[in-house]
């Protein structure tokens, strides 16, 4: 009937010593610009028989009850669906600056995406 998935990130900073990208991204200065551990809320789903009763909403929440303590949780999604989102406590972000290095590629393509196909952003 649905579904959906938390995709966890690696802090590249925090890899070991000797670790060749871990010491690129530590020598440049790229410290992550999000607090705790960074977790993507993707793929959320409902088959169109079973929308609007809920089933997404709970999935979701599920997911949140069980995320850890302290991460920071985005979803980069269409703003015509943002305010689904809002009412499960995310916030809408605007600036570039504010989406977690990791998303920035997936937002700024998605951006495109979105105008092209859905006609949204």
């Amino acid at each position: 009937v649905g579904c959906a998935q938390l995709k966890p990130f690696e802090r590249l900073s925090d890899r070991q010593e000797g670790d060749v990208l871990g010491a690129i991204v530590r020598a440049a200065g790229l410290a992550p610009n999000w607090q705790g551990e960074l977790l993507e809320l993707a793929s959320v789903v409902v088959a169109n028989g079973a929308r609007k009763q809920g089933i997404g909403t709970l999935l979701v929440q599920s997911l949140l009850d069980e995320a850890p303590r302290g991460a920071t949780i985005c979803a980069l999604a269409l703003r015509r669906t943002a305010p689904w989102y809002e009412r499960l406590g995310f916030e809408v972000v605007g600036e570039q600056g504010e989406v977690p290095r990791p998303l920035m590629a997936e937002a700024a393509i998605g951006k495109v995406v979105a105008r092209i196909v859905a006609e949204d952003e």
